[in-house]
């Protein structure tokens, strides 16, 4: 299933500059990667990220995988994963995020947001894509006029959304660190102590 065929195992980190820092993590890094979505819309975002970070912009990228993919038409959840020689299996995670956090905040919606990429070869292109959240990518003005803009709802290049992060923040599994997010647990602690 590697290599020629749905599917990559490689880091998390994509970036060949960013990834030597993390060297001797590989390890712990790696995940399961729809090919079409790494090599395509991935990349592609990757390099209008380059872009603007040479333009000046400076980012907080925090990065993470959430739910597993399901089998479609399955009565019962079938997640998938892909069974090993040793016995042991990887899970294939359904979504591939990014937490974009500019570093110089202007006021925007495009100061801070999450990019999202299915993961899933049985996702279909329909109005279901926009549960997770309505995609804001035209509102982020570093990303308006690249390949990835052009490309980014297109499943054959890896469908990937730009997310509101208080439309996902609550959606994705291990996401932390939104401003978002601290605010409504500290609230919900406080309502809990009442």
């Amino acid at each position: 299933m590697f290599g020629t065929g749905p599917f990559d195992y490689a880091s998390l980190v994509q970036d060949d500059a960013l990834g030597a820092h993390v060297a001797g993590y590989e390890v712990m890094m790696s995940i399961v990667w729809l090919h079409s979505l790494r090599t395509g819309n991935w990349r592609h975002w990757l390099a209008a990220l380059r872009s603007a970070s040479e333009s000046g912009d400076q980012f907080d990228i925090r990065l993470g995988v959430s739910g597993m993919v399901e089998m479609p038409e399955s009565g019962d959840r079938c997640d998938l994963a892909i069974d090993l020689a040793d016995g042991s299996t990887l899970p294939l995670p359904a979504h591939i995020w990014a937490h974009v956090r500019a570093l110089h905040p202007t006021g925007s919606p495009e100061d801070e947001f999450v990019l999202v990429g299915h993961n899933s070869p049985f996702f279909r292109d329909d109005p279901s894509a926009e549960q997770l959240c309505p995609s804001m990518c035209d509102q982020v003005s570093w990303l308006r006029n690249t390949l990835f803009a052009r490309l980014h709802r297109y499943p054959i290049n890896g469908l990937m959304l730009c997310c509101r992060v208080e439309d996902v923040a609550q959606k994705l599994d291990s996401f932390y660190g939104s401003r978002v997010r601290a605010t409504a647990t500290t609230e919900k602690i406080k309502e809990l102590e009442e």
